[in-house]
């Protein structure tokens, strides 16, 4: 995953896109953001990742 500091300064914050997954952000915010995650590819994976960890963490795979 990439690190805070290798996102653009023209990109949302790692703390911003936490918020976003969290669901903590206003119907305002929430739509900025989301129109940011249409045009950035980096920030677009990011959330992406983000989202594939926290599924396997409520959903981990069946033990053998």
């Amino acid at each position: 995953m990439n690190r805070p500091e290798e996102m653009p300064p023209e990109c949302s914050s790692a703390e911003l896109l936490a918020e976003y997954l969290e669901g903590c952000l206003t119907t305002e915010e929430r739509t900025l953001v989301e129109q940011h995650l249409v045009a950035c590819g980096k920030c677009r994976q990011i959330v992406s990742t983000a989202c594939r960890a926290t599924d396997s963490v409520i959903d981990p795979p069946d033990s053998v």
